[in-house]
């Protein structure tokens, strides 16, 4: 890191038809009151205006770099963003997000010895910028969080828009898991987590903004069954080195039922095909733990009489039972 600053900053951010809020969130880059070494967006292939905004931007910003691949996902950009860095720090923002003009300058500071990544509050904006009704989320976890994210999920508030990590931390952890189109934050917080502390700014220093193609609005679309799967394989490796808290696996297995009763509430007929197929997919997953899950369809069906049974008398639908 030759001719870097020790508490330098460098900055991924993963676009793909980004055009209408691209700029947005690259003049809350540049307006950093504690400037970026260098801001590394990676193009993804988009096919709309962002290859022109980009351009624009690299006219009027020396410190902006392009880099255009194919597409692959948004952990391959991340990650060939990451490849591209060369500050002690970097920081992740989603093309669609915003920060406020000291996020650098309040997070940095926060990294005393022995935190290896620091992330904030935020807040929610629709797509024109405004706030939405759920407008401050405040983070709780500080210390050592992996048993709580394990147990708890992704509770790094703000997620990957929020969160500064050290580099040689993040070498350390491997980056994001490219196999995964759910939950690769989650994954990479949780690698990060146990090899250090992690520490917060309670402002909300970034605006997460939600729109019919955010990150929140394509993951509630997504069939929960995907979402379960990809979740069992990134708590695979924590099963296999004996360290799920047991909490964890009581949980997966009301997820899995409740998941199987949301399809049969939805579609009764198919639904209950879908159930009886979903053991199937469990005992021939690659992941350990979700073969471990339910010893057979037996022990998988017999929670669904009292289940059923029991959101008939509250009186809501199955899904939320």
């Amino acid at each position: 890191m030759t001719g870097v600053e020790p508490s330098s900053v460098d900055v991924v951010i993963p676009v793909r038809d980004g055009a209408r809020y691209l700029p947005d969130c690259l003049d809350s880059v540049m307006a950093q009151t504690r400037p970026a070494h260098i801001a590394v967006v990676v193009d993804d292939g988009s096919t709309d205006a962002t290859p022109d905004i980009l351009a624009d931007y690299q006219r009027r910003w020396p410190a902006l770099e392009v880099v255009r691949t194919e597409k692959r996902g948004l952990p391959h950009a991340r990650n060939t963003g990451i490849a591209r860095c060369r500050a002690p720090f970097i920081a992740f923002l989603d093309s669609d997000d915003v920060w406020a003009a000291n996020k650098l300058e309040r997070q940095l500071p926060v990294f005393a010895a022995g935190i290896g990544f620091v992330y904030c509050g935020y807040r929610l904006i629709n797509q024109d910028g405004r706030p939405g009704s759920r407008n401050v989320i405040a983070p709780t976890l500080r210390g050592h969080v992996l048993a709580a994210l394990l147990t708890g999920g992704n509770l790094i508030s703000g997620s990957g828009s929020s969160v500064v990590v050290r580099a040689p931390l993040l070498e350390r952890a491997g980056g994001f898991d490219e196999s995964l189109s759910f939950a690769e934050d989650w994954d990479l917080w949780l690698r990060l987590s146990e090899l250090s502390e992690v520490d917060f700014v309670p402002e909300p220093l970034v605006a997460i903004r939600l729109h019919e193609e955010s990150m929140q609005h394509r993951n509630a679309r997504h069939k929960l069954k995907l979402q379960m799967l990809q979740r069992l394989r990134v708590l695979d490796r924590w099963y296999l080195q004996d360290r799920l808290p047991p909490a964890v696996r009581a949980q997966i297995r009301r997820d899995l039922v409740s998941v199987a009763i949301n399809e049969i509430r939805q579609e009764p007929l198919g639904g209950w095909f879908h159930a009886w197929q979903l053991v199937a997919e469990l005992k021939e997953c690659e992941s350990s733990f979700a073969r471990s899950l339910f010893s057979d369809r037996a022990d998988f069906f017999r929670e669904f009489p009292p289940r059923i049974a029991s959101a008939v008398r509250r009186g809501i639908g199955w899904s939320h039972s």
